[in-house]
């Protein structure tokens, strides 16, 4: 079984319409969609928003369901000087709890190459070191000290280290996919494009759903 997870449903909601769904789950109010694709059967989660709320799905759904393969999907920051383009699609080498007491004790590798010689040719993708925060950075001095203190960062998110941790304990491989909705730094929402950021996933999804089942 694959299982999907994202923090809202402007992200998970777009992945759902590419597979036939059977069914919706509910719990402790965190909606759970069950469904297949071809002989494949896939499992979808809306985790809401920060690392409590990630850990708390994630546990619950590899606790109750056969799931031998995680993927975190959604949208993302990327930090300046990285070459992003907001829309483009970015692939998680490792994650890093940034906010942790000790974040270097909290670096999470990923498990990139189950995919990587599946992608399709055609798509474009950066990958790299993404780092897991408690809040958006929103000002150029929050900015300057997480590029001090992970300068290959190329982008953040709110959830992915606490999902992967989880997929680590449960020994459950886990890749994290996600669209650049805005730049780091600048907390604008007139220059965020979460529709482009998750549409340009969803697509990346499509064709390498092709390839895996």
């Amino acid at each position: 079984m694959i299982c999907f997870l994202a923090a809202v449903k402007e992200e998970i909601l777009p992945i759902l319409s590419l597979f036939s769904i059977e069914k919706c789950l509910n719990f402790k109010g965190k909606p759970v969609w069950v469904g297949k694709y071809k002989k494949e059967d896939l499992i979808f989660g809306q985790m809401g928003i920060g690392i409590v709320n990630a850990a708390h799905l994630s546990t619950v759904l590899l606790e109750k369901f056969p799931i031998n393969l995680v993927f975190i999907v959604g949208c993302a920051g990327g930090f300046p000087e990285k070459n992003l383009n907001i829309g483009d699609i970015v692939l998680a080498e490792e994650e890093v709890l940034a906010d942790a007491i000790f974040p270097f004790y909290q670096k999470f590798s990923l498990d990139l190459e189950k995919i990587i010689l599946k992608i399709p040719s055609s798509f474009h993708f950066k990958k790299g070191l993404f780092l897991t925060v408690s809040s958006t950075t929103k000002d150029k001095n929050r900015l300057k000290e997480l590029k001090n203190l992970y300068p290959q960062a190329i982008c953040e998110n709110m959830e992915g280290a606490s999902v992967v941790q989880i997929c680590k304990i449960y020994s459950v491989p886990c890749i994290e996919i996600r669209g650049i909705s805005n730049i780091v730094g600048e907390y604008n929402k007139k220059n965020w494009n979460i529709e482009l950021a998750v549409k340009n996933c969803k697509s990346f999804i499509k064709e390498l759903i092709e390839k895996l089942c």
